[in-house]
C-alpha cells in the first residue's frame, strides 16, 4: 500500500484574534466551589486558564466540569482592586496529574469587561 503526501500544506488560524500570555487571577464557581484559577492566556474573545489539582478534589472538579457549560469567571485585573465578572462558555478540557486547563469563550461581554480586556491586553503590548 502506497500513501501520497500533500503538496503543499496550508496553516489555517481557528481563533480570530491572537492570544496574549499571562497570569492572571481568577475565580470560577463550579458546583457551588469556589475554585481559584490562573488565566495563562487572553484574547478578546477567550481565555485559557489553569487549575492546580491535588487528589480528590481534582477527581471532583473534573467529572463535575463539562464542555459547553457556561461558568462565571471573576477575574481580578491588576490596575483595580475590583474583581469584573465575565460569563465564559468552557470549549475544552485537558488534564494531567497536577492541573486541569480549560479553554474558554467569552459570552455576552458587556462594554465594561470588553474595554478591561482589551486595556489589559493593551498594556502587555
Amino acid at each position: 500500500m502506497f500513501l501520497s503526501f500533500p503538496k503543499t500544506v496550508e496553516e489555517m488560524k481557528v481563533r480570530p484574534d491572537q492570544r496574549r500570555s499571562c497570569a492572571l487571577p481568577a475565580m470560577i464557581m463550579v458546583s457551588n466551589d469556589i475554585v481559584d484559577i490562573i488565566i495563562v492566556d487572553i484574547s478578546k474573545d477567550g481565555c485559557q486558564c489553569v487549575i492546580q489539582i491535588s487528589g480528590t478534589r481534582g477527581e471532583m472538579l473534573q467529572k463535575i466540569m463539562h464542555v459547553n457549560s457556561v461558568v462565571d469567571l471573576m477575574v481580578n485585573f491588576p490596575e483595580t482592586k475590583e474583581r469584573l465578572k465575565i460569563a465564559g462558555r468552557i470549549r475544552n478540557i485537558g488534564s494531567d496529574a497536577e492541573k486541569i486547563s480549560i479553554g474558554m469563550q467569552f459570552e455576552n461581554l458587556t462594554p465594561e469587561a470588553r474595554t478591561r480586556i482589551e486595556g489589559f491586553m493593551a498594556k502587555m503590548g
